[in-house]
């Protein structure tokens, strides 16, 4: 017989229980917080996404209105006043109908073109996120022109006679 103790190895230890309650939940919350960042991740991909494909829509909208409204500035009478044509069927990139308003002021003639944008709607004459593409031509008044003359030769007149005042 002999003195030397047995190896260990021949039994496995049993682990404590409370060893195996807290080893299994930290397992647990890792794979729970694993797949709540990726998720977050997978959220937050999707939305860049569909942020990148706003703007896309966004700028391919306003370049195609720029066009048109460059062309439709292109005629004008000797006056000024831009020749009122239909819009016809024209479509955003959302698919939504665009319009076109014609609008005369005192010293210019204005056309726009203008699409619902993103969110499909225009509340009266536009939205917040509404595009559009303006041109204005000035108008060729003669009545008018003579007088914005007169009144600035009589402030002219007024601001002589102030300055020999003094």
């Amino acid at each position: 017989m002999s003195n030397t103790p047995e190896p260990n190895s021949a039994r496995p230890r049993p682990s404590h229980p409370m060893t195996q309650f807290f080893g299994s939940l930290l397992g647990s919350l890792i794979a729970r917080v694993t797949i709540f960042i990726v998720m977050i991740g997978v959220v937050v991909g999707i939305s860049e996404w569909k942020e990148a494909i706003r703007k896309a829509k966004i700028s391919q909208t306003q370049q195609q209105l720029e066009r048109i409204v460059e062309e439709f500035a292109q005629d004008h009478d000797e006056q000024g006043h831009f020749v009122r044509r239909e819009l016809g069927d024209v479509k955003d990139a959302w698919g939504q109908p665009c319009a076109i308003r014609y609008t005369t002021g005192t010293l210019h003639d204005e056309v726009a073109i203008v699409s619902p944008g993103p969110n499909g709607r225009t509340e009266g004459w536009g939205s917040w996120d509404d595009i559009r593409a303006v041109r204005k031509t000035p108008l060729v008044k003669t009545e008018q022109a003579k007088i914005i003359a007169e009144k600035v030769v009589d402030v002219t007149r007024v601001a002589k006679k102030l300055i020999e005042k003094k």
